[in-house]
């Protein structure tokens, strides 16, 4: 399963791995509990094995039956719950003494973060070789991850509100026994309370810093194999905002997914990115103007980049989803925003490449070379494409067309004869 390719340029092995897994889906297809993880450690190794390794396996039809698996466990509760319940354990760690509890589940070695499972499909969606079956169910998945990581957040930050009260009482309550210390005691000991109760201060002052260090180490630790909601929403944005045509099932995926995602979790938990969800929206309502819907539909479409018809028809859908969801007032007030916010940032950079052109000419006309070359290839990757699709249109007749006029077999000749 872990093997990479071989010196022929295949993939040794995938045969077994891909039939296994296909026998894997038929038992849990016909029953989740065959494969449940309170069947042991064995099957809970298998389910590790399969999202931190499978799920990213070179061969395309082995990551295909990954993720359909992964997607049964997260369709079953008992089974999502115990495969993604480190995550529970990993992100409250460090404040785990405020309720002393994580959900009230067991943690199990092999349990994967929906943090780290997230990254894992998303990985797989931004793959180079993909298709629609494998787009679609990257598309569940991260759904599905994306309201683990939703609760998750509440959670995190219900548990730290419980933790900054709790700080706040033992403040008032350090504050108030000394109080009462230096009333009921001498004149002549007073400074004696104060100083104790700067210190009991003091202390409790260290002890927040060195849980919030603990905390952020925490974070480190797993920042780089991790995801939060925030930084899905961000690579999914992005990934909807890739105009390369070689890309394009990956874009499309991406904006059913800010669609699917804003129907499963509702509005609530969205609401603060609503206006980096309509970042790529704006993008492409810009991007397919009158003049140029029209341009590229003479072209043929958008062959080497640039924004498709199917794009532009799937993000007027999105569009009007979030408008029914969100109401036409927070839509139209986050959609002005994320127009702001990529005419703020467009007009930024060409503020930085006119100051690097004063600065450094030789540098400004490297890159400039550089934009034309990617420009000149991009046009010729263009003409390749328009080329293909004239020869597979023609290539329907057989090579003989019918004279004009005539009927029957008599009337048929074949090209460049008389």
């Amino acid at each position: 399963a872990t093997a990479g390719f071989n010196s022929n340029g295949g993939v040794p092995h995938w045969q077994e791995v891909y039939h296994i897994l296909l026998m894997l889906e038929k038992s849990c297809q016909g029953s989740a509990a065959t494969l449940g993880w309170q069947q042991g450690a064995a099957v809970q190794r298998l389910w590790h094995v399969l999202l931190r390794q499978l799920l990213l396996h070179p061969h395309l039809w082995v990551r295909k039956v990954a993720g359909r698996l992964l997607g049964l466990a997260l369709a079953t509760p008992a089974l999502s719950e115990g495969l993604l319940n480190s995550s529970c354990a990993t992100n409250t760690a460090a404040v785990a003494h405020a309720n002393g509890s994580c959900l009230g589940h067991s943690s199990s070695e092999y349990s994967v973060p929906a943090s780290a499972a997230a990254l894992l499909v998303y990985r797989q969606l931004e793959a180079d070789v993909v298709d629609e079956g494998l787009c679609t169910q990257a598309v569940k998945c991260l759904v599905a991850l994306a309201k683990h990581l939703a609760a998750q957040q509440q959670q995190q930050q219900q548990v730290n509100g419980v933790a900054s009260h709790a700080a706040v009482n033992g403040h008032h309550f350090a504050g108030s026994s000394a109080e009462n210390a230096t009333v009921e005691e001498a004149s002549d000991s007073g400074s004696d309370s104060e100083a104790g109760l700067q210190n009991d201060e003091q202390h409790l002052e260290a002890a927040d810093v060195a849980q919030a260090a603990t905390g952020d180490g925490l974070q480190l630790q797993h920042k780089k194999a991790e995801v939060t909601l925030h930084g899905l929403i961000v690579r999914m944005v992005k990934m909807a905002e890739d105009t390369r045509y070689a890309r394009q099932l990956q874009r499309l995926a991406a904006l059913r997914w800010i669609a699917a995602v804003a129907a499963a979790m509702g509005t609530e938990p969205l609401l603060p990115h609503l206006t980096l969800l309509l970042r790529p929206l704006y993008r492409i309502s810009e991007a397919t103007g009158n003049n140029k819907i029209q341009q590229q539909a003479a072209d043929g479409g958008a062959a080497a980049g640039g924004t498709s018809e199917e794009v532009r028809v799937l993000s007027e859908q999105v569009l009007a989803h979030l408008r029914t969801l969100f109401g036409s007032d927070q839509l139209l007030t986050a959609y002005t925003a994320a127009r702001e916010a990529v005419r703020a940032a467009r007009a930024a950079r060409k503020t930085a490449a006119a100051r690097k052109v004063l600065l450094d000419p030789e540098a400004a006309s490297r890159l400039k070379i550089k934009k034309g070359r990617k420009k000149s290839e991009a046009r010729q990757r263009k003409a390749e494409e328009r080329r293909r699709q004239r020869s597979s249109r023609s290539s329907g007749g057989f090579g003989y067309k019918a004279k004009a006029g005539g009927k029957g077999k008599g009337n048929i000749r074949l090209k460049g004869r008389g």
